[in-house]
């Protein structure tokens, strides 16, 4: 053991860390206590070194957020272009459907266009005359007039008489102008 103190009372050599005289029993003060080295003051270009490293730790961090963020709004715009695309596909395969439908439907309207026009071409060189009358048709259709008047002559004093008299010649004519008129010959 290396003595590194002496005793105050008693003069005897203590032990480095003794707190009391292993000779007299006197209590020995506090050992003073040993100073803890200051770590030097950063200089200035430290100072300005570790700004920079924190101003570019913070810099790294803003843009990962801005590219977390911006990847996120491209992503949903990304959906969104994929739906308009399938609208789009769907759309195109719905358009050609019709268009199919259509030049079918415009087939069928010009081969309905040349029977007519073929029609009309054979009715033109060819005309049919009118029908001749028919001489029963003529004759109803007079009796029908006559018919119609004598109603209307009886219709002040007897009405119901003169109504059915007058809507008998209005229906005798209408058949006498069908019979007349209706057959072709």
């Amino acid at each position: 053991m290396a003595a590194s103190a002496a005793c105050p009372l008693c003069g005897q050599a203590l032990a480095a860390a003794a707190t009391v005289c292993g000779n007299c029993g006197a209590k020995l003060p506090d050992p003073a206590p040993v100073p803890t080295p200051v770590p030097p003051l950063p200089t200035e270009d430290a100072l300005l070194r570790g700004l920079e490293d924190l101003k570019e730790q913070v810099v790294a961090e803003r843009v990962v957020e801005e590219l977390e963020s911006l990847e996120k709004a491209a992503d949903e715009e990304v959906a969104i272009v994929d739906r308009t695309l399938g609208e789009l596909v769907a759309a195109k395969a719905d358009a050609e459907v019709l268009e199919e439908r259509l030049e079918a439907e415009e087939a069928d309207l010009s081969e309905f266009v040349r029977r007519v026009e073929s029609s009309v071409k054979r009715q033109a060189h060819a005309p049919t005359p009118p029908p001749k009358p028919s001489a029963a048709g003529t004759a109803m259709v007079a009796a029908g007039s006559l018919l119609s008047a004598t109603g209307l002559f009886l219709l002040p004093g007897a009405i119901l008489v003169g109504a059915f008299t007058f809507l008998g010649g209005i229906a005798t004519v209408a058949l006498g102008a069908l019979v007349r008129f209706g057959r072709r010959q």
